[in-house]
């Protein structure tokens, strides 16, 4: 049973033991040989054996040879993984997995939403920069070269303002 670090909480050591952890769980000991799987490792690394290298997946094997490698995360089958690590007394680590394939495209999609923003958020300091309208045009007709060009509208007015505004889609 593999010993953790000290618990934060006490600053003893704790016992835990990887066959009654809720995700799969790999012990591979400083040499990179497989000390201890629990069931949900098993099925999850059908090649991943007790006494024998990790190999596979070959993102946590690559992982467990760089030193201090701490969180890393890759594809298993299907799936996609998150691995974090616990570094046991005499070298040894633990690999915790937990699936996150289903969080995937709702990371893609906040991150697609943070470069939208950004863009707007350069866009409106670029034009709001200049009072002149002829470089606001200049400045606006740049922009919309961009990919994100069609999020928002600018208007030209009879007096000779602009405004701009932001598309409102429902999603």
């Amino acid at each position: 049973m593999p010993v953790s670090p000290e618990s934060a909480h006490t600053g003893a050591p704790s016992q835990v033991s990887a066959a009654t952890a809720p995700y799969p769980v790999v012990v591979v000991d400083a040499t990179g040989q497989v000390v201890e799987l629990n069931e949900a490792a098993e099925t999850l690394l059908p090649s991943a054996r007790v006494g024998e290298v990790l190999s596979s997946p070959d993102w946590l094997a690559a992982a467990h040879r760089t030193p201090a490698a701490g969180q890393v995360s890759g594809a298993v089958g299907e799936g996609f993984f998150s691995a974090s690590s616990s570094v046991l007394p005499g070298g040894g680590t633990v690999w915790w997995l937990v699936e996150e394939t289903r969080y995937r495209p709702a990371e893609r999609e906040l991150e697609a939403e943070r470069e939208r923003a950004r863009f707007l958020a350069e866009a409106s300091s670029a034009r709001l920069a200049s009072l002149n309208l002829q470089r606001y045009m200049e400045v606006t007709a740049r922009l919309a070269a961009t990919p994100y060009a069609s999020t928002w509208t600018t208007s030209a007015h009879s007096s000779g303002a602009c405004s701009t505004s932001p598309v409102r889609t429902n999603t």
